[in-house]
């Protein structure tokens, strides 16, 4: 394909034609695109909406098994955004947050910051948009983009001061720039800190503001309106009207897959309502420990020690099972730590975000790469296997359009949860017992872990290290031709 035709892909993605866009990309053979463009093509796949393909595009790359391809920073950096499109957020970080990918690409630094927000560790992404606004031109539209996410991430640290100063100015640039979407962006993060402070006064007009700006454009609206709506029930009461609004807003949320807008909802409305019970399943249903932090933080409500999650809405549960040991009395589901024991944990640790497979996947494979394929066929199986184990429970596993899996229950069927749970067995202890199931000589290589376990030698030496420092196993001879036994702490 020439230059131009990839040119003409871009200019279908920005005048909104992404349909026509992915419809081209999905016809490329990307053996035959060429070196120099796989990190561009790559982009414009996961900016019409197919990340998945950006990911193949880039693999053979990223993850090469020959040692003498190495991938860009660029490629890195695309690969690492396409997976955090998708939910990998805890790979994209290990693979972004490498000196040298962060030096030779200043994206690298905005990606990760992203993936940060998605695991709602808005303190651990602020150096990096600090840094990324350093080494990109001031008064340039991306700059304007990182200082829009740098105030965003202050406001979630709770540093409203800091953010009031970066904003102020901003809005006022973005305004003479005509960039009307930013600069109403920055108007609704400016009236959250005057919400937050108990300024609805002040609130209210820069949201009128930033409603002129963005008018109906979804979602940017939907985060005005709830503001706008959250500020009547704080100043008006808990009146049934407000609270109908508040109602709708989250419906609209749902249907647009904002989960986190909707826990935000939820958690505000606990607050404004007095809502104790509401309160305490925003928070166990909330896995981020900075986000429990954060929530703790912004309320005097108590947290219990202990919360049901009831699933059907059932006024009275019959079937409880603790979320740690899934048990009943003396019977248990799963052997606790086993694989279909930490699926089942992952997939109620969430109350609002569905699950997608690439969380999923390092939740439960966390030394392994996620590839769209292999991993995903892998985890399907998995979950199909799952599921027939507990269908007689009551529970359900249901995907969500493609947004993710949430478990459900039709059952009188109550899930207890733990402030402070006991941490599970480690994925290493578990894997340590499959090798001693599998290998039969007192000692084997790398790659007879690979052949075993069917994963590629980068992954089985990123085990095998693992298990050594541990102390599980001991490695015998040079690094080439190294073997390994298990210690005998662990025989």
């Amino acid at each position: 394909m020439s230059n131009s035709k990839y040119e003409q892909i871009e200019a279908l993605i920005q005048s909104g034609q992404s349909a026509k866009a992915r419809s081209q990309l999905q016809k490329l053979s990307i053996s035959k695109i060429p070196r120099n463009r796989l990190s561009y093509v790559a982009s414009l796949c996961r900016s019409s909406g197919i990340p998945e393909m950006a990911l193949k595009v880039l693999k053979p790359l990223v993850h090469s098994q020959n040692p003498h391809v190495h991938a860009s920073a660029s490629e890195i950096a695309q690969y690492g955004q396409s997976l955090i499109s998708l939910g990998g957020s805890e790979e994209a970080i290990a693979l972004l947050n490498q000196e040298k990918v962060m030096s030779d690409e200043p994206k690298a630094l905005l990606f990760l910051s992203f993936a940060y927000f998605a695991q709602w560790n808005y303190q651990a992404a602020l150096p990096h948009l600090e840094a990324y606004l350093q080494r990109v031109p001031a008064g340039s539209y991306i700059h304007g983009i990182g200082q829009v996410n740098y105030a965003a991430a202050l406001i979630a640290a709770g540093h409203y001061d800091k953010a009031e100063h970066t904003l102020i100015p901003l809005i006022d640039f973005f305004k003479k720039e005509k960039h009307q979407i930013l600069a109403g962006n920055g108007l609704e993060l400016l009236a959250q800190i005057y919400f937050h402070r108990d300024q609805v006064l002040k609130a209210r007009p820069i949201l009128e503001q930033a409603t002129q700006l963005l008018g109906e454009k979804l979602p940017d609206s939907l985060f005005v309106k709830k503001w706008q709506c959250l500020i009547k029930i704080k100043s008006q009461g808990a009146t049934l009207q407000n609270l109908n609004e508040l109602e709708k807003l989250r419906n609209l949320a749902e249907q647009l897959f904002h989960w986190e807008t909707i826990r935000d909802i939820d958690f505000h409305k606990s607050l404004l309502t007095h809502d104790i019970s509401l309160y305490n399943q925003v928070y166990f249903g909330s896995p981020f420990p900075q986000l429990r932090e954060k929530i703790k933080s912004l309320s005097e409500m108590p947290t219990k020690k202990t919360f049901i999650r009831n699933f059907s809405g059932a006024k009275q549960l019959s079937i409880f099972y603790d979320i740690q040991n899934l048990d009943q009395g003396n019977k248990a589901i799963f052997k606790t730590g086993s694989l279909y024991h930490r699926l089942f944990l992952a997939l109620t640790e969430d109350f609002y975000r569905p699950l997608r497979l690439p969380t999923l996947f390092a939740k439960l494979y966390p030394d392994e790469c996620f590839e769209p394929e292999s991993s995903s066929q892998k985890l399907k199986m998995l979950i199909s296997r799952l599921r027939k184990r507990i269908t007689p429970l009551g529970f359900q596993i249901i995907e969500r359009g493609g947004a993710g899996y949430i478990l459900t229950c039709k059952k009188p069927v109550g899930l207890v949860y733990r402030d402070s749970p006991q941490p599970l067995p480690q994925a290493l202890d578990s894997r340590l017992s499959r090798v001693k199931e599998l290998i039969q000589s007192p000692t084997f290589k790398s790659q007879d872990i690979a052949n075993l376990f069917n994963i590629s030698p980068r992954s089985a030496s990123r085990w095998l290290k693992a298990m050594t420092e541990e102390g599980l196993i001991e490695k015998l001879g040079d690094k080439k031709g190294a073997t390994y036994k298990i210690s005998r702490q662990s025989a």
